[in-house]
């Protein structure tokens, strides 16, 4: 019994390699169709709930859509106005803000180019060989042209399959909420009796942490962009609504949402106050954001049930961002609490060998 235990261990275990390495095979077209099926999930709920009251799906999906609209016009008759105008000042005033930046840096600027003229001085007497891999590093003028084509090429690329990523994506979630319940169904069909309550069991047990994680994530964006925003505003700084505004939304992705208001932030103050003493003001603010979310919000909306640790986090996001560019870094926290889920249930269901 032991031996058939540990030959579909190793089974599982090589089919789970062969998907890892089949999925980064065919990661770069991966993407709308990942997209995609995390809208069809989100949705499906509300058509389900709709077509089970006895309207056509196809209604039910065109309801869904234009209450989604609604909600978004709502919202954006409330709010729009006096973000839009706080972007557009904003971007009339980056370039001030760049200029005001740069003549505030530029005595360290001179002592750098200062220190960096002393070692060329050491490297042309052969006494030091870091000035040497520097000049290396820099493009010489003849290649300079080349890397700008080059530049210009990956962008083009970059452009292209942006804009086929955002065809693709509503087309494959129309199809995949039409035939959710379906394609659910078919899949349950094909589940080896032996193992199928058990997988049931798992896709339920992921399924609830995955609407726990994202319903909270919501809620913790929202709330972390009232926070900036109140806090910012106490202390006087302008843009105080659009900087609370996109750190919320950019703090689905850890830390990207800190690290940003923080920086827009940081360049305001610098900038409306003249001064780099006025900073501590900003940087209270969001530490006590974080401070909060860490230790409120993110327990209590989140709950424990995702309970993934810091470093996990990171990797996670840093993985998804290399295999699958920005939408890759959106979804990894999600895919990694399904993934942690997974394992677990595995680690559970894995019988203890007889010593």
């Amino acid at each position: 019994m032991q031996m058939n235990d540990s030959r579909a261990q190793i089974y599982w275990l090589v089919g789970f390699v062969l998907l890892a390495v089949i999925l980064y095979l065919i990661s770069p077209v991966l993407t709308p169709f990942l997209v995609a099926t995390f809208i069809a999930y989100i949705s499906n709920p509300v058509v389900s709930r709709l077509e089970s009251e006895g309207v056509a799906r196809w209604v039910s999906m065109l309801i869904g859509t234009v209450v989604m609209i609604l909600i978004i016009g709502v919202v954006s008759l409330l709010f729009l106005p006096t973000l839009k105008d706080q972007v557009s000042n904003y971007l009339d005033r980056v370039p001030g803000y760049i200029e005001q930046l740069r003549q505030w840096a530029e005595p360290f600027i001179a002592k750098i180019q200062s220190l960096v003229a002393d070692v060329s001085d050491l490297d042309e007497q052969g006494s030091d060989p870091v000035a040497t891999l520097a000049k290396e590093a820099l493009p010489a003028g003849a290649d300079a042209g080349g890397k700008t084509v080059d530049l210009v090429r990956a962008s083009s690329a970059i452009l292209i399959n942006t804009l086929t990523n955002l065809f693709l994506i509503p087309v494959i979630s129309f199809y995949l909420i039409r035939d959710w319940n379906s394609i659910v169904g078919n899949l349950r069909r094909v589940l080896p009796d032996s193992r199928r309550q058990y997988l049931l069991k798992l896709a339920a047990d992921v399924d609830e942490v995955l609407k726990s994680f994202l319903s909270g994530q919501v809620l913790v964006m929202i709330s972390l962009g009232a926070m900036y925003f109140v806090g910012l505003l106490i202390i006087g700084l302008q843009f105080s609504l659009l900087i609370g505004v996109i750190s919320g939304i950019l703090s689905f992705v850890p830390f990207l949402g800190t690290a940003t208001g923080l920086l827009m932030a940081s360049t305001v103050m610098i900038a409306q106050a003249d001064s780099i003493l006025e900073l501590w003001k900003v940087f209270a603010v969001f530490s006590v954001g974080q401070f909060i979310e860490g230790n409120f919000l993110t327990p209590k909306l989140v709950g424990d049930k995702i309970n993934l640790h810091p470093v996990v986090v990171i990797f996670a996001v840093l993985a998804g961002g290399q295999l699958f560019g920005f939408m890759g870094i959106l979804l990894a926290l999600p895919v990694a609490a399904v993934a942690w889920v997974i394992i677990k249930n595995l680690a559970e269901d894995t019988p203890e060998v007889d010593s």
